[in-house]
């Protein structure tokens, strides 16, 4: 019953929406007509700003004409003011277009004359127009940068106008949370744009925080919280047909709501309503979610057909509005689709794409080194600012005894010049001699107090000088303290997005279930990002399965696993490649070229890596190593250690590099093991002492690690999983992990 209440309102939304166009039409007419009759002067720049606004959702075109005349006209009259918002209005143009790269330098000129005229609020909605041309080019670390910028300006200003824009700037960092899938912060930020809203009851944008925080409920999986904020959203729209950025963006989110309950008919509906609202007003942006959310929706029921023409018309609006984060969503439905259909050209197409569009968003320059040296840096600049913290509040203090022995001592004397001056009145009556020698202390009493009153003065001013360069001091400290911390934070927002690349890249442990009757895989990075990987494939009768450790971790090392990760999607799923040893060949060739590797540039840099091929029919096995074993377990505890050639992937230069194959005829029953070092080498112990030389405990061992896997053989591999994962944190205690730790198990 609510699905049909809430079909008919946003249908009757959409009708009405039509209605209201013609009376924009004639207010618009009227604002031009209006054109004629006035003269140039700063009357003319406002006017034809208001004549932008007008136009710039349903001719954007138009309005930038209008725009540039307000530009032209304000740099003639020299009026800057007009100049700030004229800029403003083109980047907007601009944007709206998915212009992102022609709407920056437009912001920052509109943000650099705010500046420079005083104009704060015009400056904050500049730097929130960067956090979203930012934040669509994928970059959520300099976008935040934006926003908070934005965002403290206005709590600062604290005006009607200020809380107006301050309400705009937490929906935005609302929105980017939730895109970085920090859903709790998205629904504070949410909540706090809510309330401010509510303030200004501009219900149109009460109905825009409903549809973002329905958004994250969705996300969240919370369905009853999402549908009631949706119908919220909904009821007021139906109020306010002229709201039409806010339905098409609603009408998405409820189609892929639908579309996620199940109800692909309906979810098709809203989505196309939408498409028709953002085809009337030319906005790329929206368009090209809107085809994404076709060709998901498409996908679910199967239809290919419809999803790659879908997936093809959003991947060219997204570039069209340059939205690198839509890019990469459709990239991915379209590879998993046509992988599906097998057409693994077009996958391979739009995976070239894909890692073309994560190159973008990724850094590669931001390495483990840089965040090690900025946090020493961090640190010594901490105890500096602690040691000056101390020295100004001493100085604070000596200021105030000083003060207060300068007011005692202009007490003092105020008192004796009293007493003195009653003591001259009250003797007018005594000899000569005694108003003679009165007279006489008088006058060097005065001498010493006019001597006392100048070398206090001169101390005041030294004082007040130290004072003033202590405040300097501390600002300047304050400033590199924040900018230490801003740095930090850009760096780990970097990382972090890193983890969430690397992580998508690797496959859906899921698969590796599907292929086997029992399996398992722990993987421990080091630190957030990990050299370590697991690969795994199903190429005819043959499931390939690759564990893989590769030199260093942290970025150097998860840069060295993602061309792992590439190179055996390329060697084995694009080649069709099944035979161990030769794969590893191909390996080692593909690093020595992408590590450019020659007689005269010797490289360390490579991998250890164990490659297993299973008939699933036989249950014959062919295994090939790079300094990596292979471990064995039958169901009565008796073992076997393949072990593997002993040199590594990559690594010191070598010529004919020969990796061989060994058969071993498996049963059902039998348990398979492989892992990096990571595991066997991590320090910790058993309430044993450290090490009184290194204190570092003692290493676990490979003998441990295999006597672990025997004895726990008889558990189903779930439980195993969490066997072995406990082991390991039991083991290392409070010691730091010292190794990126993988391990994959499965069972015949």
């Amino acid at each position: 019953m609510k699905f049909w209440v809430v079909n008919s309102i946003l249908l009757l939304l959409l009708v009405c929406s039509i209605k209201s166009s013609y009376a924009q039409e004639n207010e618009t007419d009227s604002l031009i007509n209006l054109l004629e009759s006035t003269p140039d002067d700063t009357n003319k720049v406002l006017l034809y700003y208001r004549i932008n606004n007008k136009l710039r959702h349903q001719l954007p075109d138009s309005a930038n004409h209008y725009a540039f005349k307000a530009l032209n006209l304000s740099q003639k009259l020299e009026y800057k003011a007009g100049l700030a918002k004229a800029n403003l209005c083109i980047a907007i143009n601009e944007k709206n277009q998915g212009k992102l790269e022609v709407a920056e330098p437009f912001y920052k000129e509109s943000m650099r004359i705010s500046k420079e005229i005083g104009d704060s609020s015009q400056w904050g909605l500049a730097l929130n127009g960067l956090g979203i041309v930012y934040k669509r080019k994928g970059d959520f670390a300099t976008s935040t940068k934006y926003y908070l910028e934005a965002a403290e300006i206005y709590e600062l200003l604290g005006s009607t106008n200020s809380r107006y824009n301050l309400a705009t700037v937490y929906n935005n960092l609302g929105n980017l949370a939730k895109n970085n899938g920090d859903y709790n912060s998205s629904l504070n930020y949410h909540r706090k744009s809510l309330s401010i809203r509510k303030e200004f009851n501009i219900e149109d944008q009460i109905a825009a925080s409903y549809q973002n925080m329905a958004n994250t409920f969705s996300q969240l999986n919370q369905t009853d919280s999402a549908l009631m904020y949706y119908n919220l959203a909904t009821e007021i729209l139906h109020d306010k047909p002229e709201a039409n950025v806010t339905l098409g963006n609603l009408l998405v989110s409820y189609g892929e709501f639908y579309t996620n309950l199940g109800k692909i008919k309906e979810g098709r509906e809203k989505v196309e309503e939408s498409i028709r609202i953002f085809k009337s007003m030319n906005d790329a942006n929206g368009l090209a979610s809107a085809y994404t959310s076709m060709a998901s929706n498409y996908a679910k029921e199967g239809n290919h057909n419809e999803t790659f023409r879908y997936g093809q018309l959003a991947y060219d609006m997204s570039v069209k509005s340059q939205n690198l984060l839509t890019q990469q969503e459709i990239c991915e439905t379209l590879i998993d689709n046509y992988s599906k259909v097998g057409d693994y050209e077009k996958a391979f197409e739009f995976q070239s794409k894909l890692l073309s569009i994560r190159d973008s968003i990724f850094q590669k320059d931001k390495v483990q080194s840089l965040i090690e040296a900025e946090t020493k840096f961090d640190v010594q600049n901490h105890k500096e600012k602690l040691a000056m913290e101390a020295q100004a509040r001493e100085a604070q203090s000596k200021r105030y005894e000083a003060e207060m022995q300068l007011r005692d001592e202009k007490d003092r004397l105020d008192e004796a010049e009293k007493a003195k001056n009653q003591l001259l009145l009250g003797g007018v009556s005594i000899i000569a001699l005694a108003m003679i020698v009165l007279v006489f202390f008088i006058w060097r009493s005065n001498v010493q107090r006019k001597k006392s009153n100048q070398k206090l003065e001169r101390h005041q001013k030294e004082i007040l000088i130290k004072n003033k360069s202590l405040e300097e001091a501390n600002k300047r400290i304050q400033q590199i303290s924040d900018e230490i911390s801003q740095k930090n934070k850009d760096i780990t927002d970097s990382i972090n997005y890193a983890q969430k690349i690397q992580t998508n890249a690797l496959p859906p442990i899921s698969k590796l279930k599907d292929m086997f009757s029992e399996a398992f895989v722990i993987y421990k990075p080091k630190d957030i990002i990990s050299g370590d990987f697991y690969w795994f494939d199903q190429l005819g009768d043959y499931a390939i399965i690759a564990v893989a450790d590769c030199t260093g971790h942290g970025v150097p090392g998860a840069l060295m696993s993602m061309t792992g990760l590439n190179l055996l999607n390329q060697i084995i799923g694009d080649k069709n490649i099944s035979s161990p040893s030769h794969a590893l060949k191909l390996l080692d060739e593909g690093i020595y070229k992408a590590l450019s590797v020659t007689e005269k540039t010797e490289t360390k840099d490579g991998m250890d890596i164990s490659l297993i091929a299973i008939n699933t029919k036989t249950k014959q096995m062919d295994y090939s190593g790079a300094a990596r074993p292979l471990l064995i377990v039958k169901p009565d505890g008796n073992f076997e250690i393949i072990k593997g050639n002993k040199f590594s992937i990559g690594g010191h230069l070598q010529h004919n590099k020969t990796f061989t194959d060994t058969s071993v005829q498996l049963e059902e029953g039998d348990l398979i093991y492989a892992y990096s070092d990571g595991y066997a080498d991590q320090f910790g112990g058993d309430k044993s002492p450290a090490d009184t030389t290194t204190g570092k405990g003692k290493k676990f061992k490979n003998k441990a690690l295999r006597e672990l896997l025997i004895s726990s053989r008889n558990h189903t591999l779930s439980k195993q999983e969490t066997i072995i994962s406990n082991r390991f944190e039991s083991w290392k205690g409070d010691y730091e992990q010292v190794d990126d730790v993988c391990m994959l198990g499965i069972k015949i």
